[in-house]
C-alpha cells in the first residue's frame, strides 16, 4: 500500500478524519474514532474502545487492545483486513457472524471484513462465503475458509486449514500442516518443514469421487482434487474410491483407504497404506514400508535402498501366506493375487507360512504355524515361531531361529562372520554339534543343522560343540559342554559347572560361575572373569582357579587372564602372559616371558618376573616389581602429580601415593586418554638408558645419566636430559628444555618453548608456538619453527634459523649462518663472520663485530642493515649471487641506489629495497658485493 497522507492522534480521545487519498491514521490511546474515507487506509486504534471506519478502499484495520469495532466500509478490490498482529494472546475470530474473542480480539466487532490477520499465538479463524484472506502467522492455528476463493495462510506451527467451497489457495507455511482444500480448484502450498518431521499432509477425505494427485509436479485432479496446484506436499490421505497418488523426493506417508487405489512414493522412507481394494504401491527409492491390505495388490518397494531394506507386511492377514521375494508371488489371506517387487523384508502371520528371500539382506517373520524362511542370499534374521519350520539362511552372516518344533536350519555359506542357530527361548536343554549338525532337545528336538557356525544355547545344561572355523559358542545357564575345535573361537559358558575347549586358535574363553574346566588349546587364548561379583584367584602355572566365577575351575593352556572388580590373585606360567587385574586389591605375577600386566583399580602387587615386561598402575597402594629384564612403568590418568625417581626406585602422589617400585628401567605417565585433567608430574631417570613419558599436565623430567628418550606430552613442561646423548620432545604446551651435556636433538612443538642446548653440539627444533632457542656451548643447529621466535646461536660456530613468524636471531660468539625465513625479522650476527640473510618480509639485520656477509635473494622484502661496516679492511659485504650480476656497474643498471641522509638505499623494486644505515654511498664499490658465487676484489 502507497500511504500518501499520515495523521497521528494528539489528545487523549480524538476523531481522526482521513481523505480520499492513501491515509496512515494512528490513535494510540483512548477511546478514537478513525474515518478512513477514500483510498487504501491504515487504520491504527492503540489502546481504548475504538471504532474504526474503514470506507471506501482495501484497508487494513487494527483495533488494538480493547473493544473495538471495525467497519470496513465496502467498495473495496481485495477485501478490507483486520490485523491482530500484535495480540499478546490466541484469537478466534468468525466473519461468518463477525465475532471476535481472545486476546486484542476480546469484544472486537467486525462488519464488512473480508481478511484476517492472526497472533502469534495458536489462533481459530473462519472466513465466510465471500472471498476471504486468513492469516494464522505463527503458532498451530486452525483456519477454515468456508465459501468463497479464499487465501489462508497458516505461517509458523503445526496448522489444519480447510479450504471449504470455492477455488481456495492453501499455504501451510513453516512446521507440519494438515490441508483439505475441500471443492474447488486449490491451491495448496506446505511450506517448509524441519527435516526429520512428519512433513506436510494433504487431505481428501470427504472428496465425492477418486483423485489423481502427484507431488512431483504438484498436479491433481478428480473429484475434490480437481484442478488443485500441490507444492511442498510430503503426505497424502486419499478417498473411498481408487486413488492414484504419487509422491516425490521426500518421505511420504500414503492412506488409499477403500478402492483400487495406487501409490507412488518415489524417494525417500515411505509409508503406503492401500486399505482394501486392489492396490498397486510403489515405494520407490530409500526404505518403504508397504501394507497392501485386503485384495490383490502390486507391492514394488523399488531400488536403492539402504541397509534395512523395503518391507512387506501382512501381520493383519486372515489366513497363511505365500510369499517369494525371487519371483515376487505371493497367494494366500491378504497376500492372495500380489505381487512383489524390490521388496527385502517380510512380516508374515500367525498362520503357516512360506517366505522366500532374494540375493539381498532379508529380515523373514512368520509368527506361529509350520513355516518355510528361505534367506538366500545376504545377511539374513529370520524367525518362524513355533512350528516344524525349515529356515534356509542361504550366503552371508544369517541368524536363524527356528523355535518350538522340529526345524530344519541351513545357514548357508560364504558368510563373514558366521551363521548363528539361536535356542535361548527353549525350554530344555540343547545337544548340538556343528560338526555333523546333530541336534537334540528342547527347541533343538529333531532339529538339523547344516553350515552354522555360531550357537547360542538355552538355560540348561547343554552340549555344543563347533568345528574348523570360527565358532561364538554361547551356553547359556546350565552345566554346558562346549568345543570350539579349530579357528579363533568365542566361548561363553554361563552359570553352571561347565566344560569349555577352545581347540586351536585364539580364543577368547569365559565359563562364568561354576566349576569349569576351560581349555585353550594351541594359540593364544584368554579367560575372562570380569563377569564375576567376587574375587578370583587364577594360577596358569598350577591350571588351577578359585575363589567367585573361578572357583573349582582348572585351566589347560591359557596365555591371558582378564580379571573381576574384586580382589584376585593372577600368576601368570614361564610364557607369554596378558593379565588384566581390573578393580580391587589384586596380586599378579607374570613369572618368564616379556609379559604386560595391567594392575588397574585397588591395591595391587604386581610381580614382573623374567622377561622385558610392561606393568601398568592404577589408582590404589600399589607394590610393583619389574624384575629382570628392561621393563616399563606405566601409569594412567592421574589428577595429581606423579613423582618417580629411577636411580632410587621411589615413587610417591597422586594415583602412585603409596606405591612402591623396583626393579624398573622406563616410565610412562602419559595417559592414552584424550582427558587433559591431568597432575603436575616429576620424573627423574637413572644412570641407565632411560625412555621418560610425562603426562598432559606441568611436569618435570630429568633424565639423569645415560641416552635417554625425553616425552613431554601435554602442559607446560620442564625437560632435562643430564648427562648423555638425550633425545628430547616437549608436546603440547609452553615447555622448558635443557638439553645437558653432550650431542642432545630437542623438539619444542607446541606451545611457547623455552629451549636451552646447553654443552656440546645440539639441534633444537622450536616448531610451532614463540619459542625462545638457544643452542649454548660448541657448535649448534638451533630452528626457531612457526610463530615469533628469539633464536640464540650461543657460543660456538652456530646455524640459527627462523623460519615462520617475526622472529629475533642471535648468533653470539663464532662463524654463524643466521636465515630469518618468513616474516618481518630482528637478526644480530654478534662477533665472528657470520654469514645473515632475512629471508622474505621486512628484516631489520646487524652483523656484529666481524666481517660479515648479508645475502640477499630475490623476493626479499624491504631489509635494513643497522652496521654495514665497509671501513675497516676485513669489511662486511653483500651477497647478490642469485641476481645473476656482474659487477657493481651492472648491478647499477637494474638497481636503483641512492643517497639518503646518512643512509644509502638499494632499490630493486617497490617490492624489495636494502637500506645500509650510516653509510654513505661514496663509500660502495665492487669491494663490499658479492656477484654470481664470486667476490669481486
Amino acid at each position: 500500500m502507497f500511504i500518501e497522507n499520515i495523521i497521528n492522534k494528539t489528545v487523549s480521545s480524538e476523531l481522526l478524519e482521513g481523505t480520499e487519498i492513501n491515509d496512515s491514521i494512528t490513535g494510540l490511546e483512548g477511546d478514537d474514532t478513525l474515518l478512513g474515507h477514500g483510498g487504501n487506509d491504515n487504520l491504527n486504534g492503540g489502546q481504548g474502545d475504538d471504532q474504526l471506519f474503514g470506507g471506501i478502499g482495501d484497508d487494513t484495520l487494527i483495533g488494538g487492545a480493547g473493544a473495538d469495532l471495525l467497519d470496513a466500509g465496502g467498495n473495496s478490490y481485495w477485501g478490507d483486513t483486520a490485523s491482530y498482529q500484535g495480540s499478546d494472546a490466541a484469537v478466534t475470530i468468525s466473519l461468518t457472524d463477525g465475532t471476535a474473542f481472545g486476546g486484542h480480539a476480546e469484544g472486537d466487532t467486525l462488519i464488512s471484513i473480508e481478511n484476517i490477520s492472526g497472533s502469534e499465538f495458536n489462533d481459530h479463524l473462519t472466513g465466510n462465503n465471500q472471498k476471504n484472506i486468513l492469516s494464522g502467522n505463527n503458532g498451530d492455528d486452525v483456519i477454515v475458509g468456508l465459501g468463497g476463493s479464499d487465501w489462508l495462510q497458516g505461517g509458523g506451527g503445526n496448522d489444519q486449514i480447510f479450504g471449504g467451497d470455492g477455488n481456495d489457495g492453501l499455504f501451510g507455511g513453516a512446521d507440519d500442516d494438515f490441508l483439505l482444500g475441500g471443492a474447488g480448484a486449490d491451491h495448496i502450498d506446505g511450506g517448509s518443514s524441519i527435516y526429520g518431521s512428519l512433513g506436510d499432509t494433504a487431505s481428501y477425505q470427504g472428496s465425492d469421487a477418486a483423485v489423481t494427485i502427484s507431488l512431483t509436479d504438484g498436479t491433481a485432479s478428480g473429484g475434490h482434487a480437481e484442478g488443485d496446484t500441490l507444492i511442498s506436499i510430503e503426505n497424502l490421505t486419499g478417498t473411498e474410491f481408487g486413488d492414484y497418488l504419487v509422491g516425490n523426493n521426500a518421505r511420504n506417508e500414503f492412506i488409499g483407504f477403500a478402492g483400487d487405489d495406487t501409490l507412488l512414493g518415489l524417494d525417500g522412507d515411505d509409508s503406503l497404506v492401500g486399505g482394501d481394494g486392489n492396490d498397486q504401491l510403489f515405494g520407490g527409492e530409500d526404505t518403504d514400508i508397504l501394507i497392501g491390505g485386503a485384495g490383490a495388490d502390486l507391492l514394488d518397494g523399488g531400488s536403492n535402498d539402504r541397509y534395512w531394506g523395503d518391507t512387506a507386511s501382512y501381520h493383519g492377514s486372515n489366513a497363511a501366506v505365500t510369499i517369494s521375494l525371487t519371483d515376487g508371488t505371493a497367494s494366500g489371506g491378504h497376500a492372495e493375487g500380489d505381487w512383489l517387487i524390490s521388496i527385502e523384508n517380510l512380516t508374515g502371520t500367525e498362520f503357516g507360512d512360506y517366505l522366500v528371500g532374494n540375493d539381498t539382506r532379508n529380515e523373514l517373520f512368520s509368527l506361529a504355524g509350520d513355516d518355510t524362511l528361505l534367506g538366500l542370499d545376504g545377511d539374513d534374521s529370520l524367525e518362524s515361531g513355533d512350528g516344524n519350520d525349515q529356515l534356509f539362511g542361504g550366503t552371508g552372516s544369517d541368524f536363524l531361529i527356528g523355535g518350538a518344533g522340529a526345524d530344519r536350519l541351513d545357514g548357508g555359506g560364504n558368510s563373514a562372520w558366521g551363521d548363528t542357530a539361536l535356542y535361548q527361548g527353549s525350554d530344555a536343554a540343547v545337544t548340538i554339534s556343528l560338526t555333523d549338525g546333530t541336534a537334540s532337545g528342547g527347541h533343538a528336538e529333531g532339529d538339523t543343522l547344516l553350515s552354522i557356525e555360531n550357537i547360542s544355547g538355552s538355560g540348561f545344561n547343554d552340549h555344543l560343540t563347533g568345528n574348523n572355523q570360527k565358532n561364538q559358542l554361547s551356553g547359556g545357564l546350565g552345566d554346558d559342554i562346549m568345543v570350539g575345535l579349530g579357528g579363533n573361537d568365542w566361548i561363553q559358558g554361563g552359570d553352571g559347572n561347565d566344560q569349555i575347549f577352545g581347540g586351536d586358535g585364539n580364543d577368547k574363553l569365559s565359563g562364568h560361575n561354576g566349576a569349569d574346566t576351560i581349555d585353550g588349546g594351541e594359540g593364544v587364548d584368554e579367560v575372562n572373569y570380569s563377569m564375576s561379583y567376587t574375587g578370583v584367584n587364577v594360577n596358569l602355572e598350577t591350571g588351577i582357579g578359585s575363589g567367585g566365577t573361578a572357583e573349582g575351575d582348572r585351566l589347560i593352556n591359557i596365555e591371558v587372564i582378564r580379571g573381576t572388580y574384586r580382589n584376585d590373585m593372577l600368576t601368570g606360567d614361564a610364557g607369554y602372559n596378558r593379565i588384566y587385574g581390573s578393580n580391587g586389591d589384586d596380586k599378579i605375577k607374570g613369572g618368564g616371558g616379556s609379559d604386560h600386566l595391567y594392575g588397574q583399580q585397588g591395591n595391587d602387587t604386581v610381580f614382573g618376573g623374567d622377561g622385558n615386561d610392561t606393568i601398568e598402575a592404577g589408582d590404589g597402594f600399589d607394590a610393583l616389581y619389574g624384575g629382570a629384564g628392561i621393563d616399563l612403568l606405566k601409569y594412567g590418568l592421574s589428577e595429581s602429580g606423579i613423582t618417580v625417581n629411577l636411580q632410587s626406585q621411589t615413587i610417591s602422589g597422586g594415583i602412585a601415593n603409596g606405591d612402591i617400585i623396583s626393579g624398573f628401567e622406563n616410565v610412562s605417565l602419559s595417559s592414552n586418554s584424550s582427558n587433559t585433567n591431568d597432575g603436575n608430574h616429576h620424573i627423574t631417570g637413572s644412570s641407565q638408558d632411560n625412555e621418560l613419558r610425562a603426562g598432559y599436565g606441568d611436569d618435570t623430567v630429568l633424565g639423569d645419566q645415560g641416552n635417554d628418550l625425553i616425552f613431554g606430552a601435554a602442559g607446560e613442561d620442564w625437560l632435562h636430559g643430564g648427562k648423555g646423548q638425550d633425545w628430547i620432545h616437549g608436546g603440547l604446551g609452553a615447555d622448558t628444555i635443557l638439553g645437558g651435556s653432550q650431542n642432545d636433538e630437542i623438539y619444542g612443538y607446541d606451545g611457547d618453548d623455552f629451549l636451552y642446548g646447553h654443552k656440546h653440539a645440539d639441534t633444537i627444533f622450536g616448531e610451532d608456538g614463540n619459542d625462545y632457542v638457544n643452542g649454548g656451548t660448541h657448535n649448534d643447529a638451533v630452528y626457531g619453527g612457526a610463530g615469533n621466535d628469539k633464536v640464540v646461536g650461543g657460543g660456538g660456530n652456530d646455524q640459527v634459523s627462523g623460519d615462520d613468524g617475526d622472529d629475533i636471531l642471535l648468533g653470539q660468539h663464532g662463524d654463524d649462518v643466521l636465515f630469518g625465513g618468513n616474516g618481518n625479522d630482528t637478526i644480530k650476527g654478534g662477533h665472528g663472520e657470520d654469514q645473515v640473510e632475512g629471508g622474505t618480509g621486512n628484516d631489520i639485520i646487524s652483523g656484529g663485530a666481524g666481517s660479515d656477509t648479508f645475502i640477499f635473494k630475490k623476493s626479499f622484502g624491504h631489509d635494513r642493515i643497522k652496521d654495514f661496516d665497509g671501513n675497516s679492511p676485513s669489511h662486511d659485504r653483500i651477497d647478490l649471487s642469485e641476481f645473476g650480476f656482474e659487477n657493481f656497474l651492472d648491478m647499477r643498471s637494474s638497481v636503483d641506489i641512492a643517497q639518503f641522509g646518512k643512509s644509502t638505499v638499494l632499490y630493486f623494486d617497490e617490492e624489495n629495497t636494502i637500506t645500509l644505515v650510516k653509510t654513505s654511498l661514496q663509500e660502495l664499490d665492487d669491494d663490499y658485493f658479492v656477484y654470481n658465487d664470486l667476490m669481486v676484489a
